[in-house]
Parts: C-alpha cells; sequence; structure tokens
C-alpha cells in the first residue's frame, strides 16, 4: 500500500463513516460522489465493504489487471505441472525443477498448448507443500523438521542449573593401538551447560550407549580436569569447568528411563527432566552437530550417512586415529576452539560467558564440587540386587568374596551390588556408609571385561553336547505319560476288587469261600463248555450270592 492509497482510504472513511449504522439517503448519495468523485455504484460498494470490515484498510482502491494469486495457464498446462511435480515427489531422487519444466513442456507441446516458463513451474513448485515435496526422500520425520518452525527456547538462571546429556555415533572410523586395523566408529556422549553453553564433559568409547556411558561423562563433567588434562599433554588450567548440576536434561533413551539413574540422581539432589520430543533439547543437539562438523575435514571421516559414500573410495582406508588419539583431539578442540569462538546466541565465548557468572560483582557462589569421585562414579554404576551368603555374592556365574563382607551376611536380606562393565573382578558393595569393595574369592582369576566374559561362557556352553536335546525330552514325558495312565489303571482295578470283596463280606460270606465257589475258568474251558439253552427257565437258589 502506498501513501497515496493511505490518504485516498482515509479520506474516504472520513466522508463514509457517518453512515456505518445509519440509513443513507438518495441526497446523500449524490452528495458523496461530488465530495469523493465517485460514481454512485462506487459508493454503494464502498459503503458496502465498510459496514462489513469497519476498517479504514477496506477502502483502499483496488488495483487494476488480474488479482493476486490468479492463475492464466490452461488446464490442460495447470494439469501437466501438477503432474510432473507428483511424479517427482514420489521418487527417491532430488526434485530438479530444471528437468522437471522440461517433462512439463514436453507434455504441453503433445497436447497443443502453450508451454510455461520456467519461472511459472517454480512457482507452482512453491504452492505445493514442501513437506511432501521431502517426505518420500527423507521421511515424515525429518521432512518435518527441515520445514517447520520449533520456536522457543530453554530459560535457565545460571551455570549448572540445567545440563544436558545426549549420545551419538563419531562419524569418523577409528584404528586399533597395535595393528593400526580400522576397528569402526566410536560413541560420543557429551554433557553441556544449558546457560553457558559449556562442555563439561565427554565421553569417547567404543561401547554403546548404556548406564556405564552415562556415568563416565558425568562423572568427566562433575570433576576438575586438572589430572585428566595432564595425562593428554594438555594444559591442566585450560578447562576449569565442573560442578554438580541441579538439574539433567535428558531424552527418553533406555538408560536415562532406567529406574536405577533415577535413583542415583535423587542420591545428589539432581533433579532429572525429560524432553517431551526430540526438538526440546535443541542445544546439545546442534552442539553435537558443531563436533561432527569439525571431524567431518579429518582423514578417515564417515559424514552423516555413511551409505551415501558406497561406490566411492571407502573412509575406512583412510582412517588413521586411534582412540586415544581421536580422545586427545577432541578435547583439542574443546578447549582451544570451541570455548573461545564467539557463539552466535551468547554473543560471546562460552568460556567467557561462565568466568563472567562466577567472576562478577553480585558475587555468585562457586560451583559445588563433589569430594569423592568414586562415590560418584560407583553411584551412577548399573547394579543388581543379591543376597550375601557364606560364600560371598554371587553374580554373572562368579564369587565375590572378602573377610569385610562377614558382619553383613544376612540370609533372605538382599544388597545392591554395583559393577563396572568394563572390570568384572571388582563389584561394590552399597552400604549406609559408602561402597565396599569386594574381589573374586578366587585372586587368580583374570580380570575382563563383562562382553568377553559373556563370550567365554557362550564358547563354553557351545563346546559341551546338550544329550537332554528335544528327542530325549519328548521321550521322557511319553514314557512318564505311559507309566501314569497304567499306574491309574492298576489302582482303579485294585480299588474295585477291595470295593467287591467288602460287599461279600457285608452279606456274610467270607472271601475264601467264595473264591473256592468259584472255580478258576480258563480260555479251554470257555470252549468245551457246552452252549446254553435259553428257553429253559433259569433255576433260582436260595442262599448265596445274588
Amino acid at each position: 500500500m502506498s501513501d497515496q492509497d493511505a490518504a485516498v482510504a482515509l479520506t474516504r472513511y472520513s466522508k463514509l463513516a457517518p453512515f456505518i449504522s445509519q440509513a443513507c439517503t438518495a441526497a446523500d448519495v449524490v452528495k458523496l460522489e461530488e465530495e469523493l468523485n465517485l460514481r454512485r455504484s462506487q459508493v454503494y460498494a464502498s459503503l458496502k465493504r465498510l459496514r462489513m470490515y469497519r476498517h479504514p484498510a477496506s477502502l483502499i482502491p483496488a488495483k487494476r489487471g488480474p488479482k493476486l494469486g490468479s492463475k492464466r495457464l490452461s488446464s490442460s498446462a495447470e494439469d501437466a505441472i501438477a503432474r510432473q511435480l507428483r511424479a517427482a515427489r514420489l521418487t527417491n531422487r532430488a526434485i530438479d525443477i530444471v528437468t522437471v519444466h522440461g517433462e512439463v513442456e514436453a507434455d504441453c507441446v503433445n497436447a497443443g498448448v502453450p508451454a510455461p516458463c520456467l519461472k511459472t513451474v517454480r512457482a507452482r513448485m512453491d504452492e505445493t507443500h514442501a513437506e511432501l515435496l521431502l517426505r518420500r526422500r527423507l521421511g515424515a520425520q525429518r521432512a518435518k523438521e527441515r520445514v517447520q518452525a520449533f520456536p522457543g527456547s530453554i530459560k535457565t538462571e545460571a551455570p549448572l542449573a540445567c545440563i544436558e546429556i545426549d549420545h551419538s555415533p563419531l562419524d569418523l572410523y577409528l584404528v586399533s593401538t597395535k595393528s593400526r586395523e580400522c576397528i569402526g566408529r566410536a560413541y560420543l556422549t557429551i554433557v553441556s551447560d544449558t546457560f553457558t553453553r559449556c562442555i563439561l564433559g565427554f565421553n569417547l568409547g567404543l561401547d554403546p550407549p548404556s548406564a556405564l556411558t552415562v556415568a563416565l561423562a558425568l562423572t568427566h563433567a562433575v570433576m576438575p580436569k586438572e589430572q585428566w588434562l595432564s595425562e593428554r599433554g594438555l594444559d591442566p588450567g585450560s578447562w576449569p569447568y565442573f560442578g554438580l548440576p541441579r538439574c539433567i536434561r535428558v531424552d527418553n533413551a533406555a538408560e536415562f528411563r532406567s529406574p536405577k539413574f533415577e535413583r542415583a540422581c535423587r542420591s545428589w539432589g539432581i533433579a532429572l527432566e525429560f524432553r517431551l520430543k526430540k526438538e526440546d533439547g535443541g542445544y546439545v543437539e546442534r552442539l553435537i552437530g558443531t563436533v561432527q562438523h569439525g571431524v567431518s575435514q579429518e582423514e578417515g571421516a564417515s559424514g552423516s550417512d555413511p551409505k551415501k559414500l558406497r561406490g566411492q573410495r571407502s573412509p575406512q582406508e583412510g582412517a588413521q586415529m586411534t582412540l586415544q588419539e581421536a580422545e586427545r583431539w577432541l578435547a583439542r578442540q574443546i578447549v582451544w576452539r570451541y570455548h573461545k569462538k564467539r557463539h552466535s546466541s551468547l554473543g560471546m565465548p562460552p568460556g567467557q560467558a561462565w568466568r563472567g557468572w562466577f567472576l562478577s560483582k553480585s558475587g555468585a557462589p562457586l560451583p559445588l564440587l563433589v569430594t569423592d569421585k568414586r562415590k560418584f562414579f560407583v553411584s551412577f554404576l548399573p547394579y543388581e540386587e543379591r543376597v550375601i551368603s557364606h560364600e560371598g555374592i554371587a553374580l554373572f556365574n562368579e564369587k565375590y568374596f572378602t573377610d569385610e563382607l562377614r558382619p553383613y551376611i544376612r540370609p533372605g536380606v538382599k544388597r545392591r551390588v554395583h559393577y563396572d562393565p568394563r572390570r568384572l573382578g571388582r563389584v561394590y558393595l552399597e552400604l549406609p556408609c559408602g561402597y565396599m569393595d569386594v574381589t573374586y574369592s578366587d585372586t587368580t582369576k583374570p580380570c575382563l571385561p563383562k562382553f568377553e566374559l559373556d563370550n567365554l561362557q557362550k564358547a563354553k556352553r557351545a563346546e559341551v553336547v546338550d544329550e537332554f536335546d528335544q528327542q530325549a525330552r519328548v521321550k521322557l514325558v511319553n514314557e512318564n505319560r505311559k507309566d501314569r495312565r497304567m499306574s491309574r489303571l492298576s489302582t482303579r482295578r485294585a480299588r474295585r476288587e477291595e470295593r467287591l470283596a467288602q460287599a461279600k463280606l457285608a452279606q456274610g460270606t467270607g472271601a475264601d469261600e467264595i473264591s473256592r465257589s468259584q472255580p478258576e475258568v480258563t480260555k479251554n474251558a470257555v470252549k468245551q463248555m457246552p452252549k446254553v439253552d435259553y428257553s429253559i427257565p433259569a433255576t433260582v437258589f436260595s442262599t448265596g450270592p445274588t
């Protein structure tokens, strides 16, 4: 709307506004024609629009020519554009507007109608819902993420008020330390602070996301990192971000939904908050994307979708980093680059935001420090409930015992036993005063990780042939059924004979006398017996059983 159109609309509104709620006579219409320089039909049309909307914008002069959104193509050309866009949407390939225009042009020429230009086809494509164009190629969820807006942000008032944890496979192939052969991709777990966007800690390992990876990442985030940095040849004071958080924001993964994880958080006074949707955790998701972007420039990078690299040179051939080297590389990227680079949302580096809060004149308190690192780490480890017997603790087909267990032997009382899946040679018995270390009863056994112990036990079971197979089990059941049937018949026969004998004794005839009066009849005797003439009347005896 130009200034001239706005001035005309306001002038017309000042003259026509009195007639919104009152009638307009013929004399008033003539007067309005002269004052507004309009025809009679235009005066009536303007009054109708004003009474409907009652706003000066309804009196803006209409522009000549076709209306906005009107289409001047023939129906055959519109059908050709819609048909080709629908066909392009149903394929798994990316939509190329030049290719679509070529198909539309061919259809229009074959139908004998004028072909639209490229700009027109692009305009029709923009009118089509973008989510439908991407749904077939990327899936419904990814298409929704690409085209829909997710407004809002997570509001926090101080560092460590809320932290986020998330996992992702590292987009980098790693090699073995000894043989330098490719061993696959590691899993990355990151802990970030929502207020300052600082990375508080991480864990990089070959184990998939579990309670162990969460415990390692949280311990790294909560505790000071001077010793950890020194062991990796970095400046001990370059990562001064740590502390006990007040709230942990996580997704609905199994390791976070576990009652064991919720119990460990409660024991340290940490509130647990779950993200209702994936989009609710945009900070840590975006942070992982930043890390993966840096990884993409290294040798052996797999990319976010390794399937796209099929047919090209395999990134596994260029892999050269070990797990320890990748961990040191990631620490340098965090300490030397991420914490010192200006953050677009904060307007300052994350490290400066952290230091500015704790060094401000308001006297912000220092972060809560966990003094017992071992206790914090063990509390987040997985555990099983076991009864302490005279032989000790039985866990994973192994026995654990120490003399300190003797006062806690209580039949029927279960206690929590925490274990580290990386080293099963030692477990941690939870007591009211802390945790007790309990080792193997046989101290000569090697300390193996859980997955290796499971594989050994599985291989051991495979070496022994199971003689009690299906055939043996079925044979045993059938024999038991046969014996039960014979036992049931014999018992019923014996009980019936016993009842008959008791009935004869009740009538005064002894069992011996009855047996003597009834001679044993053999099969040969039955064959030699004469045929009975049933026409002769039967003789009824006066004594004996009926």
